[in-house]
């Protein structure tokens, strides 16, 4: 038996190894490989007090950043819910020494490739339709409108405000608003409609919380959707110079429980004024109350 096999595996050899068949015809062409490094994707500014702040994703190693030649501090950014990650960069902050006009270098070096970019730091600028040294105040039922001055430098301004209180429907009901916008416009003035400040419903407000008005003047390409960054080599993304100022906001006439808080028999009348809107039985309702 054992001569056997000693023959036989030779013999399988010879079929599989030393025999050749006709070649047959070319396969198609398979996919590209990928070129060159793969990239990052990069967020960064740097305010005209000098704060820096960079964000760098999808690095497979932690990158090596600077601007204008000063190495950034780096953190480690990983978000992490309920046992899983939904979000992980690394982030670098820092300050470095700057003055309007000033041109500013980012470089992200991480290894398999180098991303750059180049901005300019926009000069300062203030609110001039508001005394930004106290609070503003908006009337109810009245729009909004905020104008500033030129910001040298600046190719575009990010505009952020925010509105927050309660507020009685005209059926005694407690409501609840929460305005936000986030923006970016290229004139030096903005206007938020009555309409999109008051609910219609409004009667009176109970508390208000005020609100904040943000403006940045950027110097970089406009943050809008379809808009290319300004990163390139072997990277994409935004680098950004920035100024800022701000407003403190609040609604006329209304402070904290303003309102007199309504009686139990007011609420009962409000609640039924609702029900014989809504509901056919009213009658039945109030004879039960009763």
């Amino acid at each position: 038996m054992k001569k056997l096999l000693t023959l036989a595996i030779p013999l399988l050899l010879l079929v599989f190894v030393g025999c050749k068949g006709p070649e047959g015809p070319e396969g198609p062409t398979g996919p590209e490989g990928p070129a060159g490094p793969e990239k990052v994707y990069v967020l960064g500014k740097v305010e005209n007090t000098g704060n820096v702040y960079v964000e760098v994703y999808f690095s497979p190693v932690i990158p090596w950043v600077t601007v204008n030649q000063e190495t950034l501090d780096v953190y480690r950014y990983e978000g992490l819910y309920e046992g899983y990650y939904w979000d992980e960069y690394n982030y670098y902050t820092d300050s470095i020494s700057v003055s309007t006009g000033d041109s500013i270098h980012l470089k992200v070096d991480y290894t398999r490739g180098i991303a750059t970019a180049s901005s300019r730091v926009p000069g300062g600028f203030e609110i001039t339709s508001h005394d930004t040294s106290q609070t503003a105040y908006i009337s109810v039922g009245s729009d909004l409108t905020v104008s500033w001055s030129t910001s040298i430098y600046a190719d575009f301004y990010r505009v952020y405000f925010w509105l927050y209180y309660d507020y009685y429907d005209t059926l005694g009901d407690y409501r609840r608003v929460y305005f936000h916008k986030d923006t970016c416009v290229t004139s030096t003035s903005i206007i938020f409609p009555a309409s999109q400040l008051f609910p219609a419903d409004l009667d009176s407000v109970r508390w208000s919380t005020g609100g904040h008005f943000l403006i940045w003047a950027m110097n970089g390409p406009i943050l809008e959707p379809g808009s290319e960054g300004n990163v390139t080599g072997d990277g994409s993304g935004f680098f950004w110079g920035k100024s800022y100022c701000g407003l403190d906001i609040e609604i006329e006439g209304t402070k904290a429980k303003a309102k007199r808080e309504p009686s139990k028999e007011e609420l009962m009348k409000k609640w039924f004024e609702k029900a014989k809107a809504m509901d056919p039985d009213y009658q039945v309702l109030r004879q039960v109350s009763q």
